[in-house]
Formats: C-alpha cells, sequence, structure tokens
C-alpha cells in the first residue's frame, strides 16, 4: 500500500465556526488541550516516509489554531523526519488575528509551508455569516500570510446557494487569481459519515444536483486544461490558477494502492479516516 500524505488530528474536535454541514456538530467537544500518543506519531511518521509520502497535513474534525501549542509541539515532533510538504487546515478566523502573528511567524520557521483556508464564498460577508464566524477579510489574510511566506490555498466548498453555477466558479477563480492564491480547491458538499439530524436534513436541501456537477466539471474543461491527477483530485489550469476539482469517489475512482494515513490524537492509525475499520493500527 503506498501512503502518498499524512494526515495528523491536531487539535481535537473543537471549533470556532459552525459551518452547516459539518460533522463537527455530531462529535463531542473537548475543552482541555487535547494530547497525542507520541509514540504512534513515530510510528506513523517512519511509515509514512517509507511510503513514499511527501506531505503531512495538520488538522481534522476541529479547528486546530484553536490549540497553537499543540500546532508548534507538532511542528517540532515533524523536524527529524524531514517531510517537504508540510500544510495546515483552518478556517481562517483566528490567525487573521494579530495576536497570531508569532505563531505564523515560528510555523514558518519550524517548516509549515502552506496553509490552507476553508471558506463558504469569495465574499468575506457571506462567508463569515455562512460559518458564523466573527468578521475577517479573506484577501487580507492571503496577503498576511505571503508575507510570512506561506503558500495559500482556498478550499471552498460548493453548495446550492452558495457557489454552484459556472458562472459563480468562474468568479471564484477570479477571485483566487485577484489575491494571488497558490491553489484554490473546490468540493461539492457532501453527507457526511454516519450524518444525522440537522445536518444531514442541511445537506440533502443544498447538495447539488448530477446535473450542476456535470456542467462544473464541463466549464473546467472547456476553460482550463488537465495537468495532473492525484487519487480523487484532477488538477486544472485556469487563466493561470491552479484549481483542484476533488469530487467524491463515485466520479473519480480512488487509486486502490495510494491511501492517507491518518493519525488520531490517542494513537490510532487509519488508512481511510472515514471508516472505523480501516485500523492499520
Amino acid at each position: 500500500m503506498k501512503v502518498n500524505k499524512l494526515r495528523i488530528l491536531t487539535g481535537g474536535d473543537k471549533c470556532n465556526a459552525d459551518c452547516p454541514y459539518c460533522i463537527t456538530k455530531m462529535v463531542a467537544k473537548h475543552v482541555k488541550k487535547p494530547s497525542m500518543n507520541w509514540k504512534r506519531f513515530s510510528t506513523a511518521c517512519n511509515y509514512a516516509n517509507r511510503s513514499g509520502a511527501a506531505t503531512v497535513i495538520l488538522g481534522g474534525i476541529g479547528e486546530p489554531t484553536l490549540y497553537p501549542e499543540c500546532v508548534t509541539e507538532t511542528l517540532e515532533a515533524l523536524m527529524p523526519y524531514d517531510f517537504p510538504i508540510i500544510e495546515m487546515e483552518t478556517n481562517g478566523s483566528l490567525i487573521s488575528q494579530d495576536k497570531y502573528n508569532k505563531q505564523l511567524r515560528e510555523w514558518s520557521d519550524k517548516g509549515m509551508t502552506t496553509i490552507q483556508i476553508s471558506i463558504l464564498n469569495y465574499d468575506s460577508e457571506t462567508n463569515i455569516k455562512t460559518m458564523k464566524l466573527p468578521y475577517y477579510n479573506i484577501g487580507r489574510l492571503v496577503s498576511k500570510l505571503h508575507d510570512y511566506e506561506y503558500s495559500v490555498r482556498l478550499s471552498c466548498v460548493l453548495f446550492k446557494q452558495g457557489i454552484e453555477s459556472p458562472q459563480q466558479l468562474e468568479e471564484l477563480i477570479n477571485y483566487a487569481l485577484k489575491q494571488k492564491a497558490e491553489q484554490l480547491i473546490i468540493r461539492p458538499v457532501t453527507k457526511p459519515y454516519n450524518p444525522t439530524g440537522k445536518v444531514l436534513e442541511w445537506v440533502k436541501a443544498h447538495e447539488l444536483t448530477e446535473e450542476d456537477k456535470e456542467s462544473l466539471r464541463n466549464y473546467l474543461d472547456s476553460k482550463g486544461e488537465r495537468i495532473h491527477k492525484v487519487g480523487e483530485e484532477i488538477v486544472y489550469d485556469v487563466f493561470g490558477q491552479t484549481v483542484i476539482n476533488a469530487e467524491p469517489k463515485n466520479y473519480i475512482p480512488i487509486e486502490e494502492d495510494e491511501k492517507q494515513l491518518t493519525l488520531f490524537p490517542k494513537g490510532t492509525i487509519r488508512y481511510d479516516r472515514r471508516y472505523k475499520g480501516s485500523v492499520l493500527l
């Protein structure tokens, strides 16, 4: 089994956002700083290294920047393994604040290369209203992260009454170009694992139809050039902007010998975090 990425669930399952489709609504929220099983951490890093993984992703169910000390500890622990690309997933609200500037510099110095900002719209007002976050300006955050020498990936979830049409997608791509974001990743909203209650109801009411998805694929194929494929993801060049289409596996088959290893804080290692039966250790 080839491992192309190592995901480390950093910061537990607590989040300061309230996205209507998110599984965080369905898990217990831990207030205390989460602890890491460092023995299994070493095992996961060694396994990923020997399997050829070049990328480590910090993030998971919750918002990692709620526990900046956990991010720092994880980066320090990763140093001996010399992974060339270390990414963090975040909703961006906390690191937009000046009080996080020291951590942003420190994380960059300790090897973090990329920050992925999760958004629901390129319009900052619409974005924070949907995510139920305090206001911050997406463009200013991207510029700030560039000042600290990060590559920036905007990650946008597509849904009805959000970004759903080729015209809106083109506006999103042009926004990413204007902000000089290195990458833009798009993914249709999908039902979370074992969905229940209001989360499931919201997704059912807002998920894109197959016709919607087809029109977006056709737009990317007509306006862009396919330049790469990684697992589920097809990478395009559209007007000079890197656009990654990350649809569910029913459209783009997963290469069965290429997996993303996931380390849970208590030490469980899975080769597919969606399924409890995918335990490696």
